[in-house]
C-alpha cells in the first residue's frame, strides 16, 4: 500500500515539476516510427488539468483526465482499505473483467489512437 502511495506522490511531484526540469520525456514509439502512440500527449494534458484548463485537457488526450479519476479512485480505495483492514483496490485490481469492459476499453484506445494520429499529435 505505502509503494503504490509513493509512485503516486512521485508521479504527482513529477509532473507538477516537469515544466522546470531540463530533460523531458518523449515518446519511445512516436520517436521509432514516426506515428503518435495512443497515450501521446497525456503529459501535455496533465499539465493543462494542473492548470485548470480541462477542455483543452480534453482535446490533447482525453486519457490524461481518465488517469487522473483512475489515481484518485485508487488513493480513495487505498485509504479505505486502510480504514477498514480490507484489501477492495487488490480484489478490483486482480479480477477477471468481463469481455465487453475489455472490449470498450480496446475501442476507446484505438479510437484514441485515431484521433492522435488524426491530429497530427
Amino acid at each position: 500500500m505505502f509503494a503504490a502511495f509513493g509512485a503516486v506522490s512521485a508521479a504527482a511531484l513529477y509532473l507538477f515539476l516537469e515544466p522546470w526540469l531540463p530533460l523531458h520525456l518523449h515518446c519511445l514509439f512516436k520517436r521509432l516510427t514516426g506515428v503518435p502512440c495512443p497515450g501521446c500527449g497525456t503529459v501535455r494534458s496533465l499539465h493543462l488539468l494542473m492548470q485548470g484548463d480541462v477542455a483543452a485537457s480534453l482535446l490533447t488526450n482525453p486519457l490524461g483526465l481518465l488517469l487522473v479519476l483512475l489515481l484518485l479512485s485508487a488513493a480513495v480505495l487505498l485509504v479505505r482499505d486502510a480504514w477498514r483492514n480490507d484489501d477492495l483496490l487488490y480484489r478490483l485490481m486482480h479480477r477477471r473483467w468481463p469481455p465487453a469492459t475489455l472490449a470498450a476499453v480496446a475501442i476507446f484506445t484505438l479510437a484514441n489512437w485515431i484521433w492522435n494520429i488524426g491530429k497530427g499529435l
